[in-house]
C-alpha cells in the first residue's frame, strides 16, 4: 500500500465524501480512479420523436429516460 499526500483541505473534502458515502477516504479516491479510467461508452443516445434518449449515471448504476421538449404556442 502506498501513501499519497493532499492538503488538510482535500483531506477534509475526502472526509466528508466519505462520510456520505460510507466508504474510507482511501476507497473515496479508488473509485474516482476506477471511474476515470473505465472505457468511456462508444455511442450517444439517439434522438427519437418523441424526444431526446437521455442517461445518467449514479453510483455505478445507469438510469435513463427520454427529454421532451416544451412546447410552446408562442
Amino acid at each position: 500500500m502506498q501513501t499519497i499526500r493532499v492538503s488538510d483541505t482535500t483531506y477534509r473534502a475526502l472526509e466528508l465524501a466519505a462520510r456520505l458515502t460510507g466508504m474510507t477516504p482511501g476507497g473515496v479516491i479508488e473509485k474516482l480512479v476506477a471511474q476515470t479510467t473505465q472505457e468511456p461508452a462508444t455511442s450517444s443516445p439517439a434522438p427519437t420523436p418523441e424526444g431526446v434518449a437521455v442517461y445518467a449515471d449514479y453510483n455505478g448504476e445507469r438510469t435513463g429516460g427520454h427529454l421532451r421538449p416544451r412546447h410552446d404556442p408562442h
